[in-house]
């Protein structure tokens, strides 16, 4: 099963706040700052570009700040890139799980 994520050049930047970082339990939060989006895809992969969470999350567009916690698999400590898509939005980041 693989999963291809495409990001186009003219796509817009989403601003986000992915707190703890580093990951201690499993849990993580995402605050995504002034989107009209209701819906969010989120994909975390790790060092060899494997998916280890594939998830979408819903919220209400009227609202500034969209947040949402995760509750991410029990994955190994190290480096992992965190992937938002909406529409023609997006943000990457890298976390540490611990």
């Amino acid at each position: 099963d693989s999963t291809l994520v495409y990001i186009h050049e003219s796509m817009n930047k989403l601003e986000v706040k992915v707190h703890p970082n580093p990951v201690d339990d499993n849990e993580l939060t995402i605050d995504i700052q002034n989107s009209a989006s209701e819906s969010y895809q989120i994909h975390l992969f790790d060092s060899s570009g494997k998916i280890v969470y594939s998830g979408k999350q819903s919220c209400n567009p009227a609202e500034d700040v969209h947040s949402f916690t995760l509750q991410i698999p029990d994955i190994r400590s190290g480096i992992y890139l965190l992937h938002i898509l909406s529409g023609e939005f997006y943000a990457t980041e890298e976390i540490m799980v611990r």
